[in-house]
């Protein structure tokens, strides 16, 4: 008996060790009903691939994203290359190496995993992302920004949080 799977390795038809818990995990993932082939537990900084792309899309142009997350720039630094100061190639085969290594285990034992759609997906992604600044909460006609910046740094609002916001008022 194992009372903590997280450093346990198992041995699966006299091949090598696989870790447990990731072998658990691929079998028994908590979205294999609404799985479309990519696991959504490799993560692009806050989203999983399909997540970001549907979630920024808007923010996606000339395949640049642009974004005033810097957190975001931090999560990918090890996918970044550095091309302006604010600008910033995507690595995508250094992701798409990341994705291989996290869902080694999806690879291997879960039907659905389809590593074909997930390279397509990764293809998908915005070639650069740009990092634009953030609107100041200061009045629009002290902002002093050109149009180009200032529509840089217009967010979306999302459409369900703004009517919910709306209604409670």
């Amino acid at each position: 008996m194992v009372g903590n799977l997280k450093g346990t390795a198992i041995v699966i038809d006299d091949e090598e060790p696989v870790i447990a818990h990731k072998f658990f995990n691929a079998v028994s993932c908590p979205e294999k009903f609404f799985c479309k082939g990519i696991c959504r537990h490799v993560k692009l900084g806050y989203y999983n691939i399909l997540d970001f792309l549907d979630r920024h899309s808007e923010n996606i142009e000339n395949n640049v994203f642009s974004t005033s997350e810097q957190v975001l720039i931090r999560i990918l630094t090890q996918f970044l290359e550095q091309i302006e100061e604010n600008r910033f190639r995507l690595n995508k085969k250094l992701f798409l190496e990341h994705l291989l290594q996290q869902t080694e285990m999806e690879n291997r034992f879960c039907d659905k995993f389809n590593i074909n759609k997930a390279q397509r997906e990764i293809e998908n992604l915005p070639n650069e992302i740009k990092l634009v600044n953030k609107i100041s909460n200061k009045p629009f006609f002290e902002l002093h920004l050109s149009v180009e910046e200032l529509l840089d740094g217009i967010q979306v609002v999302d459409d369900k949080y703004f009517k919910k916001k709306n209604n409670n008022h």
